[in-house]
């Protein structure tokens, strides 16, 4: 698990580049601590819309977390399958 802050999200749906997929899910916004960065590290994390729909994500879910710290649990892969609060 890794502690960070949620500073943002946001539902995405749209067509790949190619126009052959779909990026189809929710982008979290975090920061954290990282030793070789001055100040906070930002990065983004994506969900896709079908594992969001089954672990019961959604963006009204997930709004009450921004600005807050937070775990995320990832899977041996590191993709999110799981957040809760700190």
């Amino acid at each position: 698990m890794a502690k960070v802050n949620l500073v943002g999200i946001h539902d995405m749906d749209f067509p790949t580049r190619d126009g052959k997929g779909r990026i189809d899910g929710i982008g979290l916004q975090i920061t954290y601590k990282d030793a070789n960065v001055y100040g906070l590290k930002a990065e983004s994390k994506f969900i896709s819309r079908d594992l969001c729909n089954n672990i019961g994500f959604t963006v009204d879910y997930l709004t009450p977390f921004i600005g807050k710290n937070v775990e995320l649990e990832t899977n041996i892969k590191g993709k999110v399958i799981g957040i809760s609060e700190v």
